[in-house]
């Protein structure tokens, strides 16, 4: 609430300094991703590394134990996604279905891009990296699904995908204990 709460009145507020300068953010892209990724940064940094990766010497891979849970887990969370950005009208019409398709199309491409740039990095093709790359164009999406065009979303899903799995590391390079690289998706991506 103490967070969240300005940064929804200065993008959605009548008298919000985002708002007033024109700022356009349909279904809380700057309120919710970044402020999230933001937030998860600080906590990471606050709690510190657990003990298993203090006792390594070095942080480890970290990426989760089921790439079908993970998978289970995500789909979910993407087809609440789809609710929950074409829901901020509040109305079921044409542009109701055209952000769902919109949302639909990011979160494609996303995934698609991210699987195959963690492809050429790693070598090796990986459930988690479709998982985070769905995430990432889900978080690029967001703000924006209530305004741009179809090619729009497929671009922006494929830049924000990019950045992401290019950003990977973040976490090794600030040295935060972060499995679900909820700064990086989130936060950056946001």
């Amino acid at each position: 609430t103490i967070v969240y709460c300005p940064f929804a009145f200065w993008v959605w507020g009548a008298n919000g300094w985002l708002y007033n300068i024109g700022a356009l953010d349909f279904a809380g892209g700057g309120p919710v991703h970044i402020a999230s990724g933001v937030a998860s940064l600080a906590y990471s940094l606050f709690l510190g590394k657990r003990k298993e990766w203090k006792d390594l010497g070095k942080m480890p891979e970290a990426r989760g134990s089921s790439p079908v849970i993970t998978m289970i887990g995500v789909s979910f969370i993407w087809m609440t996604w789809l609710c929950f950005n074409s829901g901020t009208l509040l109305a079921v019409n044409v542009r109701t279905g055209y952000i769902m398709a919109n949302t639909q199309i990011a979160a494609s491409f996303a995934c698609f891009t991210f699987t195959i740039i963690d492809y050429m990095m790693t070598g090796k093709w990986s459930m988690f990296a479709a998982c985070d790359g769905a995430i990432a164009g889900l978080v690029a999406i967001t703000p924006t699904c209530g305004f741009v065009t179809t090619w729009g979303a497929a671009i922006s899903a494929i830049v924000t995908a990019t950045v992401c799995r290019l950003t990977y590391a973040v976490n090794t390079w600030l040295g935060i204990d972060d499995v679900t690289y909820s700064f990086n998706l989130p936060g950056i991506g946001g």
